[in-house]
């Protein structure tokens, strides 16, 4: 038996699930593990590795992540492609990481000794906060995290974001873990104005932060 709450959470879940589908956007899971430059094993990467997914799935750069892609391909030359995806996952992953923390470390030092940013600690959404004014790649991106917990929406919106280029990255939040969100085959990858037409009419709540509101 639901109380008032736990039904308002559930309505806020299914809002959210109708905006995905929608959008054309579903889940997939880019793992949790990779290696840094000593090739040593990093875990609780799943932040990075949805990032890195989700962008590199929005420049076409993936062969066999991309459902449009997978037709008449033999099993020898599929598994040389998910060879190739995986490297360059990988090193997109271990990029945004170095970038992103150096930003975070940056803003609080502290948190280094404190266990909060370490090769194998887990990150979060709020680390892009520190990220949106920089001169990295990441202020050029919109990135969107559905959180599948509450039904919010979460966005992050880079201060040199430019709508017509659609830099738009979408990730869900599941318990302890993140999943990049890719448009369906016969989707295109929606932009943040597109996204937000698309949260209002679904009526999901939704935060957008940007280098304004930092």
């Amino acid at each position: 038996m639901y109380t008032a709450s736990d039904q308002n959470i559930e309505e806020n879940i299914q809002r959210q699930h109708f905006a995905l589908e929608t959008l054309g956007l579903t889940h997939k899971d880019a793992g949790s593990q990779t290696y840094n430059e000593r090739q040593e094993l990093i875990s609780n990467s799943c932040f990075y590795l949805s990032l890195a997914v989700s962008y590199l799935c929005g420049i076409n750069a993936l062969a066999v992540w991309d459902a449009k892609s997978l037709t008449d391909i033999e099993e020898d030359d599929r598994l040389l492609l998910e060879a190739a995806d995986k490297t360059l996952i990988d090193q997109t992953a271990l990029q945004l990481k170095r970038v992103i923390e150096a930003a975070v470390l940056s803003a609080h030092p502290e948190w280094a000794t404190d266990g909060m940013v370490g090769e194998s600690v887990q990150a979060f959404s709020d680390f892009l906060v520190y990220i949106l004014e920089s001169r990295s790649l990441v202020a050029d991106w919109a990135v969107v995290i559905f959180d599948s917990i509450s039904g919010f929406v979460d966005v992050y919106k880079g201060q040199h974001y430019n709508e017509e280029a659609s830099n738009t990255l979408t990730l869900r939040y599941i318990p302890g873990h993140y999943q990049p969100l890719v448009v369906t085959p016969d989707s295109t990858r929606p932009t943040l104005s597109q996204i937000i037409q698309v949260l209002d009419e679904s009526s999901v709540v939704y935060v957008i932060t940007d280098g304004t509101s930092v």
